[in-house]
C-alpha cells in the first residue's frame, strides 16, 4: 500500500512538474500514466534526445564537450572514458544531483554513463546505466531496475533534460566565446 501511495505522488508530482509542456513537442518527458506502463511492462529506460547546434561541426562539438566536462566535473580524466572528436563521439559517467531534493527526498540524484553523437550542426545524448542515488553522501544507490525504479526515473528525466539543456546553452555560446 505504501508503495502505491509513493507511485500515485510520483506521478502526480511529475503531471504538475510538466504541466506547461505540449505534448507535440518532441522534448517532452513521459506522462505518469507511460512511466506506470513502463515500469508494469518492464521496459528499460532509455533516454535519447537530439538538439540542433547549427554553427558547430562534430569535432567541434565533442571538442567543447570535452571542455564543458573539464569545467564542471572535478577529473575530466576519469569521468571521460571515451573521446573520439573524428567520428564524433564522446562517452563519459556523470554523478548529477538534483539540486531541488529535500531531506526526505528519496532520490537525491543519479549517477549515469552518457554518449554524446555529434554530426555537423547537432548532437544526440544518450543515457544509459543509470542508478539512483538515495543518499546525501552518495553512498546507497539503487538500479533504476530495482523496486526504486518508479522513484529514480522521474528525477532522472528531469535532471537529464537539465543537463541536455546546459550543454545546448554552453554549446551555442562556446563558438561566440571562442572567437574573442
Amino acid at each position: 500500500m505504501f508503495r502505491n501511495l509513493i507511485v500515485s505522488a510520483l506521478m502526480l508530482f511529475t503531471a504538475l512538474a510538466w504541466a506547461e509542456c505540449d505534448p507535440d513537442e518532441e522534448e517532452c518527458p513521459p506522462t505518469a500514466a507511460e512511466i506506470e506502463a513502463a515500469i508494469k511492462a518492464k521496459i528499460p529506460f532509455e533516454f535519447i534526445k537530439v538538439r540542433q547546434v547549427t554553427s558547430l561541426k562534430k569535432t567541434e562539438i565533442i571538442s567543447y564537450i570535452a571542455v564543458y566536462i573539464a569545467e564542471n566535473y572535478v577529473s575530466p580524466k576519469t569521468v571521460i572514458q571515451l573521446n573520439d572528436p573524428t567520428n564524433g563521439r564522446i562517452v563519459f559517467q556523470v554523478r548529477i544531483w538534483d539540486e531541488s531534493a529535500g531531506i526526505f527526498t528519496n532520490i537525491k540524484g543519479i549517477d549515469a554513463t552518457l554518449s554524446i553523437d555529434a554530426k555537423d550542426g547537432r548532437f544526440r545524448l544518450k543515457a544509459t546505466a543509470v542508478d539512483g542515488i538515495r543518499s546525501a553522501n552518495g553512498v546507497f544507490t539503487a538500479s533504476i531496475n530495482s523496486e526504486h525504479g518508479p522513484d529514480i526515473k522521474p528525477v532522472a528525466y528531469k535532471l537529464l533534460g537539465q543537463l541536455l539543456n546546459k550543454l545546448e546553452v554552453y554549446l551555442n555560446k562556446a563558438k561566440k566565446d571562442a572567437d574573442w
